[in-house]
């Protein structure tokens, strides 16, 4: 099935692949069945590229590509992946702060933050208010 097209089998087959069930663990391997299936517009397969993005796992770890991948997901079922999308874009943040890149990180820090008030205002959830710093005397 996999071979003939079907992205639920492609998908499966990559989840094999990536936890070594069955078959040799290969991370390389899993991606080409999870790209084959993304390219159908399976959301599973993003989300697992997504995941293999932002872990580094037989890719370059790439925040941005992870970024990328979840804001398409969060758009398309925000209920199941905002959390990855928040996620994704705080480590961007902490990556372009270690970057130096500090307009860049706070534009994805305030980005994270009104990400999470969305999620927040969807699912009913406490968010973390920025603490001011306090003045000592």
């Amino acid at each position: 099935l996999a071979d003939a097209g079907n992205p639920d089998a492609q998908v499966n087959i990559g989840v094999l692949h990536a936890n070594g069930e069955g078959v040799a663990q290969s991370y390389a391997e899993a991606l080409v069945w999870y790209r084959k299936a993304a390219d159908q517009g399976d959301v599973f397969a993003l989300n697992n590229l997504g995941l293999m993005y932002m872990r580094g796992q037989g890719i370059a770890a790439s925040d941005r590509m992870a970024v990328q991948l979840y804001r398409e997901l969060a758009a398309a079922q925000p209920d199941a992946f905002r959390p990855n999308l928040a996620g994704s874009l705080n480590n961007l943040a902490n990556f372009l702060s270690g970057l130096g890149r500090r307009e860049a990180a706070l534009a994805t820090a305030i980005d994270n933050h009104t990400e999470q008030r969305t999620r927040a205002a969807i699912f009913s959830l406490p968010v973390d208010e920025p603490h001011s710093p306090s003045s000592s005397t």
